[in-house]
């Protein structure tokens, strides 16, 4: 039993740095996955230098979202706000009031004493009463 516990993370980890070099192997060997690759670098480096975040657009392309954030500009008056992010939301906790009233009334001792007698099977809960 003892020797099953010190085995077993062994052959565990090693199982796991298997499939980690099964894995490292087949990035390099699979042609698709290699090109995939290529695109996503190439893309990230004409991300950074594109006009307006357009890769590969033409300036028609960016002349025409120019003209329709003015357009959004003009209807939601929004000038100077980047109406190409998404925004940002920040809620607060609502003050919640407990609902009922803040009346309270006394009820006269004899009145309680009365109403004991009275009824019997009502439950009774001397004090004060909270309207």
């Amino acid at each position: 039993m003892n020797t099953l516990r010190l085995v077993a993370p062994r052959i565990s980890q090693s199982v796991l740095r298997l499939g980690a070099a099964r894995f490292a192997s087949a990035q390099s060997n699979d042609p698709i996955q290699r090109a995939f690759l290529e695109k996503l670098r190439d893309y990230a480096q004409k991300s950074k230098t594109a006009e307006m975040g357009l890769v590969d657009a033409k300036p028609e392309d960016v002349k025409s979202l120019q003209e329709q954030l003015a357009k959004l500009d003009a209807a939601f008056e929004a000038k100077g706000q980047d109406m190409t992010k998404f925004p940002t939301f920040s809620f607060t906790e609502p003050d919640i009031k407990q609902v009922g009233s803040s009346i309270v009334c006394e009820l006269p001792q004899e009145a309680v004493k009365g109403s004991e007698t009275e009824n019997e099977e009502a439950t009774y809960v001397p004090g004060s009463l909270i309207i």
